[in-house]
């Protein structure tokens, strides 16, 4: 995703550069999900913005070298400028669109509805990021649907599009009850839970390691040992620090064993993979031939990896997006997305 933006027709648009690249849209509760907003004649779409007035979506494509604007429907779609080489970043307001530039290392302005008046606000040295317009008028006032009670919901209350007021929803461990607005806990036995005030899930290994991870501070009651180690380490018995995510991974990083103590009841987060061997991996390591697990649970069976139709397979069995082939970074890991017989086209820009 390279921007976001949100309506107050209670939808949020972002753009991807995938392959195909889009501007997708959905309710601010994630219901009504399109990744097919805008899909035709974009390359690396950017940049989006929306003016509250005329109820239009703005953005800029930095493959394209064009500027762009719809109706927040999707209909109406117009090119307000072209041939801008780089614009990274827009703000709208009045009559003016402001957008920075990458390669003219430039703040410039045109009119938003027909390009005109284009001018160079600001020279800059390096290249410039975000803009933004800040006038009391860029934001109207409105009202929250949820209210001063959270529309009765026990944890989060999504304010939905068309003809809800908003959503009853739940925190990451927790389900929502029959009722649609009471959420229950289910904490691993590797997790701790936040006091009433904070009620959510994190991991037992943040308890008592001197950083309130609980917003109400419940992870770090007053009879927790005192603690030699920065926060967010792991403190050994031996008063040894170790990072949180060595522990349990099958290596005595302590210098005791503590580390590796009551690890065969050790869950692993939902971001992980369960090794055979007890040992906990990012899913982002599994078949990036590399035995992570020590025993090589991560790799089994990748060489018949399949890759989808809109990713290249290395030749070592990873899939990456096929418009990652000779953009000049080894992607693959074996640089085999880089080889001579492809032919380069432009570079990626991250």
């Amino acid at each position: 995703m390279k921007s976001c933006i949100l309506s107050l027709q209670r939808f949020v648009y972002w753009s991807d550069w995938g392959n195909p690249p889009y501007i997708g849209r959905m309710g601010l509760n994630g219901q009504n999900l399109s990744t097919d907003f805008i899909t035709e004649k974009l390359g690396w779409p950017n940049a989006l913005t929306i003016d509250f007035e005329t109820d239009r979506l703005w953005w800029a494509d930095a493959h394209l070298d064009i500027i762009e604007y719809v109706g927040l429907d999707g209909s109406h779609r117009h090119i307000v400028l072209e041939g801008v080489p780089h614009p990274f970043s827009i703000s709208l307001f009045e009559d003016y669109m402001y957008w920075t530039d990458w390669n003219h290392l430039t703040i410039e302005r045109a009119n938003k509805f027909t390009g005109q008046n284009h001018k160079i606000v600001w020279n800059v040295t390096h290249r410039p990021m975000d803009v933004h317009v800040f006038h009391p008028l860029k934001q109207k006032p409105g009202e929250n649907p949820c209210g001063p009670g959270n529309g009765g919901c026990s944890h989060l209350c999504l304010i939905a599009p068309g003809g809800q007021d908003f959503t009853c929803a739940c925190p990451d461990f927790f389900v929502l009850k029959a009722d649609k607005k009471t959420c229950e806990a289910r904490c691993s036995n590797s997790q701790f839970r936040c006091g009433i005030t904070d009620d959510r899930c994190i991991p037992r290994l943040w308890r008592c390691d001197g950083e309130k991870d609980c917003r109400d501070g419940s992870d770090e009651p007053s009879d927790c040992p005192v603690t030699h180690c920065a926060p967010g380490q792991f403190q050994c018995k031996n008063k040894n620090c170790t990072f949180s995510f060595r522990v349990c991974d099958m290596t005595d990083d302590c210098g005791d064993g503590s580390d590796e103590e009551g690890c065969h009841k050790h869950s692993c987060e939902s971001w992980q993979m369960k090794c055979d061997n007890g040992k906990c991996v990012p899913k982002a390591w599994v078949c990036d031939s590399e035995d992570d697990c020590g025993d090589k649970t991560d790799e089994r069976s990748c060489t018949n990896t399949t890759c989808k139709p809109s990713q290249f397979r290395c030749d070592n069995g990873n899939c990456i997006q096929a418009n990652w082939k000779c953009d000049f970074d080894n992607d693959c890991g074996d640089n085999s997305d880089e080889k001579p017989e492809y032919h380069c086209g432009k570079r990626k820009i991250n």
